[in-house]
């Protein structure tokens, strides 16, 4: 490499070359040139093989103010980016200018001229291809102190879009703006909008004028004239009159505002008069007035008369006072209501509330009389929360019986739910909408149709009850029926009552099971009862079980048949044959059947090894008539083999054969099993299903001989994905074609994306499919079945015994009619009636026009991005056009590489590559001088070298072979090679962008349809950075107002009481534990090399190596851990305390549990331990400790713990700020006071701890740990580097630390595809 510099006063040049040995090519050349009126910069690069040289070339000369610049890419010879054009720039402290003027490709021209003086402030942009203008800005904003005047204009042009512009300008005494825009100028939708704005201070009058279609139709507008009168001696009091010509049609309007509150006179009367008269000579009138009382009080009124001379006149007052405790405030307004009629109404409002230590109200009272209602309606809502209680009650008048609605939950003062019922009362609802809607219409129409039912009692109630540990009770109340179900569980005994309709009868369905231990002989018994009022006895299944030696041996009675006599028996053998295999065998008896069936249940299993096969036999000695079989065989590592085998009466039903394999990626941690099956009745199959943590499914079904795919997919994908569909894909799975989605996403910590698509003809010819096919299969398992009856029913008949018996039929006949009922009642007299209600309301007018007007949005929103998509999918391929030589080597390469993968045939490029290697020099020379002479003088062993040459070669070519399969092997590298191909195609291009402007557009608006028929995105701002979809869940779930709080603070100005007591009243009223449905992430924080630390919410401290016991993390009543030293010199001792067990995790490894060691994996109570040579844990159900004998420790904490963690390691609320928050709620001030404020201890004496600055970190050290741990990204995810990192630059063993980090990254199950350590 070669570096020259030549340095004068006013010029400088800069050389640097790297040139190859070689053949003496400078590989890169960069060549600066600068002096008082130029500067010029080249680039060269020549790579290495069958690229083109690359240059740039960049350069600037001055002429007075402006620079002639110029810039070249060159790829070869192909010029690809050419640009030239002058360019000045003025800066003093009067005026800044910049003027560009840049031609690009001698096709593309970019203008900009920016220009601030006093005075004048203009910006113009415009850029043009050849004479058509892409994109036109300008603003210009210019001021004159004679007369004292500011002229604005503004235009912008993006053609397929706007073109439009404004022009105005503003004196002290005259405002005037006009604006001209075309919409859409190149579709054949266009339409133009025209404003014009005229304001005259002086002469106190202004014009408005806007016409909405002026090309089409210029009578689409209105005009507004408006001219301010003060009032001579009342500066509060002015007059306004306005003149409104809309659509042709003339509106006069006068207006009167008084407002003394201007001159501070508060209480005075304020009003606002408006007359308003119609093109019809017809006038409606308006006035509105409020007035301050004082004690916390104020008058309102409206009177309004309309174009019939109809007057309304409204009358409000409204008072106020606070309450004992917080907050508490009790508002009362109230409204008289006189109509044109003379009839008069009441309306009044009581808002009340108040809190205590020992109980919180929050009450609201609603009362309306007016003539149209025979009695007053009053709405009374209550929220009564005490200990342990809590009590919502909404309640009118009318319904004096049952509430509207009515919450009420009892709990357990350790935990737990003692009572909790919920009562809906639809008649009382539907009395009070018919009411609302007699006071808003005076003629009283109804809201719904009557029917015969309209005064039957419409109660749901739904009660769940446990009067003691053992017994849960569970009532639904209907209006037809009520279902009531009692449970009993306990160690021994088990049972289950329901009653089909309690309110009519006491009959019910009663099963119960006891397990029986005898204390004497090594014997069980489990005994089952069924009983019901149509059986003359109870149906009773008996299961005796006696140990002998190695055997187990037992008898079987079932006894569910009228008559004794024929019930089933039989023998029970358990026998351990060989070291890992059981075998049980089942032989059964009974009058009714000629035969004694045989049971026979094997399993085996070993290290790698488990099988499992069920026989049934009509009798010992006969052929097997149903016989299944599993096997499960690991072949490598995580790698098995799977099958499963389904067989009646010797033909193959289902064959199963798969091999396990495992998924480990981004987007999937788990396995997958790729299986062929083949089915006697539905032909074959290829099954490949995929399951993930954290909860997904991934089932692919290819039916043999068809290149269509249907996946479904189901479940939490990661902590940030979730996904319910149905799709169809080719066999390369390049793109998905949803038929069905709901999808939610975590886009990015603060947005959530949600997808619904639906397409119902392909759904329909699916679910066809199904059907079909589903009814295939019932009708050969239903041909099974009623063969196996026949039989049993003509051995039966033969036995002289009715089978099957009339007492068990009954039963079952009961059974059914019962379940028919039920699904009667409920679903068609109860559920139908209020749906039909529902629907009435979602088919009436108010609903259908929002529901028309959210469709024809959407439907012009995709209309919009279709067109703009299309416009710039024409700009790029017109751009193309200047890289066409560069964009077609890249496809090329790609489309060979594909055809390579496919075929094997080796690419062009290759071959062409290999021809330019034998025609350069050094090749001929090497041919000439070196081959040919050994040829002619040794030609045995050139004979000989050429055989090798030869097997290296085929080696050579075998490794080729390898490397196409693993990389069309690869999803991803295979994916990105068909997406680039599809790229190349208009259409997925014009779909791309059109994807890409719905993803804009759903930021901007929330809501936008994405490419496809029936596929709609919403993306979900969310006020706080979050981090999975549990997080979220867990905002919605446990307090669904935080989760808009945020907006709700908005108008915290507007509100009488603080929007953070709304909340609070909320979160005291609800119930605790509502997240419990959700399935728990973990947060994780490090302790690296005893010092360094990461807390759960990812602040990064320090502490001292100290003998005294720290706090790490904290759950209340669950569990703590601490770390201590001994020694200052030995590693750090951890302690762990769950409940009554104490667990000790020694530097030396070793782990003590209630001062006994303890080696390889053990369960103690709640903690499960694992000891190994290479890290220990110890993991309950809330909180789990991990240690590597590198020195790391990792502490896990469930999501339910969140903001229920102390300690250390932070509070776990999501908040890096409070995580240096001491043990008394106070941030620390220092790192030392923070670690003594955890200590088990005060008074033991804290070692002193600094922070790392980083300004104090030699940049060697620096440098070494960034590129250390730069290499170790694909751990990042899992295992944060931040501590290890922090240890990197203060310790002097830098890669001890990087080995560490390693070791623990490869224990989470991370694979490093090139690693030193």
């Amino acid at each position: 490499m070669q570096q020259t510099m030549d340095y004068q006063e006013t010029r400088m040049t800069v050389t640097l070359r790297l040139t190859r040995s070689s053949d003496n090519v400078n590989v890169i050349e960069i060549v600066v040139e600068k002096d008082s009126q130029k500067i010029e910069i080249l680039l060269q690069a020549q790579p290495y093989g069958y690229l083109a040289p690359i240059k740039v070339a960049i350069g600037a000369v001055r002429k007075g103010e402006e620079y002639n610049t110029e810039a070249l890419l060159m790829y070869g010879n192909h010029i690809l980016v050419e640009l030239s054009g002058p360019v000045s720039y003025i800066d003093t402290p009067s005026h800044t200018r910049l003027v560009a003027n840049i031609k690009f490709n001698n096709m593309y021209h970019f203008g900009y001229i920016s220009e601030f003086r006093e005075g004048k402030e203009a910006v113009l942009l415009e850029i043009k291809r050849q004479e058509e203008i892409l994109v036109y800005l300008q603003f210009i904003n210019l001021n004159t102190m004679s007369p004292q005047r500011s002229l604005i204009e503004a235009k912008v042009n993006l053609p397929p879009l706007i073109d439009g512009e404004v022009n105005g300008f503003i004196t002290e005494g005259v405002i005037h703006i006009s604006t001209n825009t075309l919409l859409l100028p190149r579709s054949s939708a266009q339409r133009r909008i025209k404003a014009f704005t005229d304001i005259s201070w002086d002469n106190k009058q202004g014009q408005v004028m806007v016409l909405w279609d002026a090309d089409q139709d210029p009578s689409k507008k209105i005009t507004v004239d408006a001219i301010i009168v003060p009032e001579s001696g009342s500066p509060a009091q002015a007059t306004m009159d306005v003149k409104i010509i809309l659509l042709e049609k003339t509106y006069n309007v006068s207006m009167k505002v008084v407002a003394p509150f201007l001159l501070h006179q508060y209480r005075e009367r304020n009003s606002i008069s408006m007359e308003v008269k119609t093109p019809e000579q017809r006038k409606w009138m308006f006035e509105i007035g409020i007035q301050d009382e004082g004690s916390n009080s104020a008058i309102a009124d409206l009177t309004l008369r309309t174009i019939n001379n109809n007057n309304y006149h409204l009358t409000s007052d409204l008072r106020w006072k606070h309450l004992e405790g917080p907050f508490g405030l009790e508002v009362e307004a109230g409204i008289g209501y006189v109509s044109p009629q003379n009839t008069h109404g009441h309306f009044s409002l009581l808002a009340k509330h108040q809190r205590s230590p020992q109980r919180h109200i929050v009450q609201l009272t609603m009362e309306a009389s007016t003539p149209s209602i025979q009695t007053p309606l009053k709405i009374d809502f209550c929220i009564d929360n005490q200990d342990y209680s809590y009590t919502t009650k909404l309640q009118s008048s009318m319904s004096s019986e049952a509430p509207m609605f009515q919450w009420q939950l009892e709990t357990y003062p350790g935990g737990g739910v003692k009572h909790l019922e919920v009562i809906s009362d639809m008649r009382a609802i539907r009395d009070v909408l018919k009411a609302v809607n007699r006071i808003v219409n005076s003629r009283g129409g109804p809201l719904m149709v009557n029917s015969v039912f309209e005064n039957e009692r419409r109660a749901y109630r739904w009660l769940y009850s446990r009067p003691s540990p053992d017994t849960h009770s569970i009532k639904f109340d209907f209006p037809s029926r009520s279902l009531e179900a009692e449970i009993t569980y306990s160690p021994s005994k088990a049972g289950i009552k329901i009653y089909p309709n309690r309110a009519a009868s006491e009959a019910k369905y009663e099963v119960s099971g006891e397990h029986i231990i005898s204390s004497w002989g090594g014997t069980s018994q489990y005994v089952g009862r069924m009983s019901h009022p149509m059986l003359s006895r109870d149906m009773k299944v008996v299961v005796d079980m006696s140990l002998g030696g190695t055997s187990l041996h037992g008898s079987f009675q079932l006894d569910v048949f009228p008559d004794t006599a024929d019930k089933v028996t039989g023998s029970l053998s358990f026998v351990h044959r060989a070291n890992n295999t059981i075998v049980i065998v089942t032989n059964l008896s009974t009058r009714v059947l000629q035969v004694k069936p045989k049971v026979t249940v094997e399993a085996s299993w070993a290290e790698h090894t488990a099988a499992f096969n069920f026989t049934f036999q009509e009798t010992p000695s006969s052929p097997e008539s149903l016989k299944v079989i599993a096997k499960y065989d690991r072949i490598y590592r995580d790698y098995a083999a799977v099958t499963f085998q389904l067989v009646t009466e010797g033909r193959p039903v289902v064959d199963v054969s798969g091999i396990v394999e495992p998924r480990q990626g981004l987007h999937c941690d788990g396995y997958a099993l790729l299986s062929n099956v083949h089915t006697s009745d539905l032909g074959d199959f290829i099954v490949n299903s995929t399951v993930c943590r954290w909860a997904f499914l991934d089932l692919a079904l290819n039916r043999q001989n068809d290149e269509t795919i249907y996946k479904t997919k189901v479940g939490l994908l990661s902590p940030y994905k979730a996904e319910m569909s149905i799709s169809e894909t080719d066999t390369y799975q390049v793109r998905n074609k949803y038929l069905s989605l709901i999808g939610i996403e975590l886009a990015s910590p603060r947005r959530l994306k949600i997808d619904f698509e639906y397409k119902p003809q392909k759904m329909t010819a699916m679910k066809d499919f199904m059907l079909e096919e589903g009814d295939r299969v019932m009708e050969a398992t239903l041909s099974w079945t009623d063969r196996v009856c026949s039989e049993v029913e003509r051995q039966a008949h033969q036995a002289g015994v009715p089978f099957p018996d009339p007492e068990i039929r009954a039963l079952v006949e009961e059974a059914k009619n019962d379940i028919l009922k039920i699904l009667v009642d409920v679903l068609c007299n109860d559920l139908l009636r209020e749906w039909d209600v529902v629907m009435q309301i979602l088919n009436g007018p108010t609903a259908t026009f929002i529901t028309e007007v959210f469709y024809q949005t959407l439907l012009d929103m995709a209309h919009m991005q279709r067109e703009l998509a299309l416009h710039v999918s024409q700009q790029i391929n017109k751009l193309k056009q200047l890289f066409r030589p560069a964009i077609s080597e890249i496809i090329e390469a790609v489309v060979q590489a594909y055809q390579w993968v496919q075929t094997g045939e080796e690419p062009e490029m290759v071959r062409r590559l290999v021809n330019e290697v034998q025609r350069t020099n050094l090749y001929q020379i090497f041919q000439t001088h070196v081959i040919e002479p050994i040829k002619e003088s040794y030609p045995h062993q050139y004979q000989a070298t050429k055989e090798v040459v030869a097997k290296v070669i085929d080696s050579f070519r075998h490794d080729l072979i390898m490397l196409q399969q693993k990389v069309w092997a690869s999803p991803t590298l295979r994916n990105t090679i068909l997406k680039i191909i599809d790229l190349t195609q208009e259409d997925m291009l014009r779909e791309t962008l059109e994807w890409c402007m719905s993803q804009v557009t759903q930021k901007i608006l929330f809501v936008a349809p994405e490419p496809g028929t029936y596929h709609v995105g919403i993306q979900v701002p969310l006020y706080q950075p979050t981090y999975s979809l549990t997080q979220v869940a867990n905002m919605m779930v446990q307090s669904p107002p935080s989760f808009t709080q945020k907006m709700l603070l908005s108008a915290e100005g507007l509100s009488p009481i603080p929007v953070t007591k709304i909340m609070e009243t909320y979160y005291v009223w609800m119930p605790a534990k509502l997240s419990s449905t959700i399935s728990p992430f973990n947060r994780s924080a490090l302790v690296v090399n005893d010092t360094e630390i990461l807390t759960f919410d990812g602040a990064s401290l320090r502490a001292p190596r100290s003998p005294c016991k720290v706090l790490l993390a904290s759950v209340t009543g669950e569990a703590s851990v601490y770390m201590s030293h001994s020694q200052t010199s030995e590693a750090l001792e951890i302690t762990f305390q769950t409940g009554p067990n104490k667990a000790i995790i020694k530097p030396n490894m070793e782990v003590d549990i209630n001062g006994r060691t303890v080696h390889g994996r053990q369960t103690v109570g709640d903690l499960v331990i694992e000891v190994t040579p290479l890290y220990v844990t110890l993991v309950t159900p809330l909180m789990g400790v991990q240690r590597s004998k590198d020195n790391v420790v990792m502490v896990n904490v469930s999501s339910w713990t969140f903001n229920h963690t102390k300690g250390l390691l932070g509070s776990y609320d999501n908040e890096r700020a409070n995580d240096r928050m001491m043990s008394n709620g106070r941030n620390a001030t220092s790192l030392r006071g923070l670690v003594a404020s955890w200590q088990e201890n005060p008074d033991c004496p804290t070692p002193p701890i600094t922070p790392i600055n980083p300004a104090q970190v030699p940049v060697k050290e620096s440098v070494m740990c960034d590129f250390i741990f730069f290499q170790l990204r694909p751990c990042e995810p899992v295992v944060s580097p931040k501590p290890f990192i922090q240890r990197c630059l203060v310790d002097p063993r830098p890669f001890e630390v990087a080995h560490a980090y390693v070791s623990f990254c490869r224990m989470h199950g991370v694979k490093f595809p090139l690693s030193i350590f």
